[in-house]
């Protein structure tokens, strides 16, 4: 119940921390007029690493948030907006939103892995054929989620989608049926390098908290829709407080530093995709937006 908690918190802050900053790039093309649409799925995962196995367990616990509304999509959105900025900035843009019908949501959830995706991808493609106005612009990238479970080192296996894993344990922790193993062959200990989300520098970290996001980014033709490029990656950020290391737990981020550093992710592996990238520096807390009276 906390994780879903947090989950839906997290949900609820994306708004306020959307991404910002700016970064150098070259572009490879020069569309006058790119259509931007980007849709990060209703499902949030929860990946953790176990601290106590059996034979018989997986060694990650795992939640499955479903999420109603547009703000993860949003995220994913603005992030691409500003890496087609400094990829393109003489283009003009053009922000699409698209959110699956019930209908569509509920056949996506009779399937899996890549008839999933071949679905989602489909509904894209005949909500894009239905815009007369794509007939005036150049090129339409878009930015899908991958449902195919996938494994990235440092992180848990078969991830999907979006998310946050989070490994709690040093290289020498793990019981196993009530056997202590040492040294534990942990999951960061060949990529034990994270950020520290007070002041942007790398450290040394076998404790941390990873946003990641596997998706795949559309580079399509406006007027036919054909596919000109695909790119599939799977993105991730580790933030880890140096204080944090040895007090018996990972470094724990705020749901509202962790909003902030999932909006850093995507803008980056949006910025990637597109043809450049961005540095990413420390995470800091704004003060939401005053509520209107």
């Amino acid at each position: 119940m906390k994780n879903i908690a947090f989950a839906l918190a997290f949900a609820m802050l994306l708004p306020t921390y959307l991404p910002s900053g700016r970064a150098h790039a070259t572009s490879i093309e020069d569309p006058k007029t790119v259509a931007l649409l980007g849709y990060a799925g209703d499902r949030f995962q929860l990946v953790r690493k176990r601290e106590a196995v059996g034979s018989n367990q997986s060694p990650y616990v795992r939640k499955e948030v479903k999420l109603k509304g547009p703000e993860l999509s949003r995220l994913v959105l603005a992030g691409l907006d500003k890496a087609a900025e400094v990829a393109f900035p003489a283009a003009q843009r053009v922000q699409l939103e698209w959110q699956p019908d019930e209908a569509l949501l509920s056949q996506l959830d009779s399937v899996r892995g890549s008839r999933r995706e071949a679905m989602m991808e489909a509904a894209v493609l005949a909500h894009l054929r239905a815009l007369p106005q794509r007939q005036e612009w150049d090129q339409i990238i878009v930015v899908l989620p991958k449902f195919q479970f996938s494994d990235a080192k440092g992180l848990g296996g078969q991830l999907m989608g979006m998310g946050v894993y989070v490994q709690p344990l040093e290289k020498s922790q793990l019981d196993v049926n009530g056997l202590s193993l040492d040294p534990l062959p942990s999951d960061s200990s060949d990529d034990p390098a994270a950020i520290n989300p007070a002041t942007g520098e790398r450290v040394t970290a076998f404790r941390y908290t990873a946003p990641y996001f596997f998706f795949q980014t559309l580079t399509l033709d406006a007027k036919s829709l054909m596919v000109l490029k695909r790119v599939v990656r799977l993105d991730n950020l580790k933030y880890a407080n140096p204080d944090d290391q040895h007090r018996g737990s990972q470094a724990d981020l705020s749901s509202d530093l962790l909003a902030k550093a999932m909006g850093r992710l995507v803008e980056r592996s949006a910025m990637r995709t597109v043809g450049g990238d961005v540095t990413v520096g420390p995470v800091k807390p704004v003060a939401p937006a005053p509520k209107q009276p």
